[in-house]
């Protein structure tokens, strides 16, 4: 019997010195280790092109990268690139005109639009030589105001803004425009009190004020309003942080891992039961509240999963054990079923991916993509 042919991913970026690994090597830069990482989760990817180069501004990705990214035929692209623009002293209108053309012309290759990944620009000035390239300028202002346009311009296209934060607040990324935040509240760092913008103080001190906040109080409440009125959509992870947290039970679906892999999970779940000091005793029940609150004031709370932490969280199993959280964080069956379905499909819906729900048995979701007829190369650039 022929084996089914595998669909390879063809990766191609366009970028500047976040992407080329500046003062790393080339294997070292966040795309390449994208890279390794999807292909150990069983994905088949190729990075086929990154011509990304320090110091490339929109021009110079129109002039050379863009021919590159369109000659290697990619099915998935990133685009992170702005920060040169910035420092250069290019005005806002003109970033935003190289900007949105990159974008059009990227989306006109890409056989689907919604695998574009586009990477809002970090802020430089939190390292140690970043406020040299000042000139004088307030270095977090003007990032702030690129990646409004970044966001303002995806948005016009369909795409969506999500982000599993730390150095943004979610309050700063919700007035940016942010359209979902992921993991609950569990990865908000708005109640540091010392915080400094534009500087992730640790997951664990986040956790801690998180821990600690009175959930009644003004500060969480105005937060919650704030996503409200900024239509923010919020994804539970619960199946995660379940299995950090002690006296919980195994998570299902463990069968299925390696025998490697489910070894290393037992030994980081036994860990889990063994630590009587762990803030998650706490956090866990404490974000089932939250999430509750949040979705009781009219919040559009989603579910999902995710392999991060110990790697014991197995997709299909965790999404069914992730309904039955939040039925014992306080919803109704209906409406946890509502929330790990219809939810999501909605707020994907609203940036055109399709999704059709049955039940089978057990919950299953099937994406169907609606195959784009989009022409091929790209349009002279003119200012």
């Amino acid at each position: 019997m022929a084996q089914p042919e595998v669909q390879r991913i063809r990766y191609a970026v366009v970028g500047d010195s976040y992407s080329c690994g500046e003062g790393a090597s080339p294997k070292e830069s966040w795309p390449a280790l994208m890279t390794q990482h999807l292909n150990a989760q069983g994905l088949h990817v190729d990075l086929v092109s990154n011509p990304s180069v320090t110091g490339w501004t929109t021009k110079d990705a129109i002039d050379r990268e863009l021919p590159k990214f369109v000659n290697s035929n990619p099915n998935f692209g990133t685009l992170l690139i702005g920060v040169n623009d910035w420092v250069q002293g290019i005005d806002e209108t003109t970033f935003r005109n190289r900007f949105s053309y990159l974008l059009d012309q990227m989306l006109a290759v890409l056989p689907n639009k919604k695998h574009l990944l586009v990477v809002t620009i970090p802020d430089f000035g939190v390292t140690p030589t970043g406020p040299k390239y000042s000139r004088g300028r307030n270095i977090h202002e003007g990032i702030m105001q690129f990646n409004q346009i970044v966001i303002e311009e995806a948005h016009k296209r369909g795409l969506k803004i999500t982000g599993h934060l730390c150095s943004v607040t979610y309050a700063e990324a919700a007035d940016l425009g942010i359209d979902n935040l992921e993991h609950g509240f569990l990865a908000a760092t708005d109640f540091v009190a010392d915080k400094q913008p534009d500087v992730c103080p640790g997951q664990a001190r986040g956790q801690q004020t998180i821990a600690a906040l009175d959930e009644n109080g003004e500060p969480f409440k105005a937060l919650v309003r704030k996503l409200v009125d900024k239509h923010v959509a919020l994804t539970s992870t619960l199946t995660v942080f379940e299995t950090f947290t002690r006296g919980r039970p195994l998570p299902p679906g463990l069968d299925v891992l390696t025998p490697q892999l489910k070894d290393s999970f037992m030994r980081a779940y036994e860990r889990a039961q063994q630590n009587q000091q762990s803030v998650y005793a706490t956090l866990f029940a404490k974000d089932m509240r939250m999430e509750r609150a949040f979705a009781r004031a009219g919040g559009t709370l989603i579910a999902g999963t995710d392999p991060t932490g110990a790697g014991g969280v197995v997709p299909g199993y965790a999404d069914e054990r992730q309904i039955e959280l939040l039925v014992e964080a306080g919803f109704t069956p209906v409406e946890a079923i509502r929330i790990g379905t219809l939810g999501a499909n909605r707020t994907a819906n609203a940036s055109g991916v399709q999704f059709k729900l049955t039940f089978v048995g057990r919950l299953h979701r099937r994406k169907e993509r609606t195959p784009m007829s989009l022409g091929r190369g790209h349009a002279p650039w003119r200012e």
